[in-house]
């Protein structure tokens, strides 16, 4: 469930997702795949990584806080 505008935290509207500030996150990610498969999951650390770039921002809808981009705007 999509938490309203006002319950998103601040570091959340810090920066919007840019290949800029996505790619040290991608170099960390590349660098720890392995380790992701053999656990199964995402560590906590990357999801907020994720949330600090904007990346979860970005496909969400307005009414909720997010950029409502497309997935081809978003890679784009």
């Amino acid at each position: 469930m999509n938490a309203p505008p006002e319950a998103i935290p601040a570091e959340t509207h810090a920066t919007a997702a840019t290949w800029a500030n996505l790619s040290p996150l991608l170099v960390e990610i590349r660098e720890r795949r392995n380790e992701f498969g053999r656990a199964q999951k995402i560590p906590k650390e990357i999801i907020d990584g994720f949330r600090r770039v904007g990346v979860y921002r970005a496909m969400v809808a307005k009414r909720f806080g997010g950029e409502e981009r497309t997935p081809a705007d978003f890679v784009a």
